[in-house]
């Protein structure tokens, strides 16, 4: 009895190692997985654009974009945040 309970308990192991395996995200790992090149080229076009009219951009119909950018800044791992520690 106690061998079945071994074999069973050791299956039962193999079977949630498994679904650990299958339940990983796998994050990508090219841009043009998350954003096609036109969505891309157009976003930087608009950030530019805005960015020559800041009064429009502190305006309550941009506020989403602020968060969205203030986030993705705070993502961000190059520039400023690296360089913070550096003379």
């Amino acid at each position: 009895m106690a061998k079945s309970k071994s074999t069973k308990r050791k299956r039962l192991e193999q079977g949630n190692v498994h679904n650990k395996l299958h339940n990983v995200s796998i994050e990508p790992r090219a841009l043009q997985t998350v954003v096609s090149e036109d969505q891309l080229e157009e976003t930087i076009d608009m950030l530019n654009l805005l960015s020559g009219y800041p009064h429009i951009i502190k305006s309550k119909q941009c506020k989403e974009l602020r968060a969205a950018v203030y986030d993705f800044r705070q993502a961000c791992t190059t520039g400023v945040n690296v360089a913070g520690g550096s003379p």
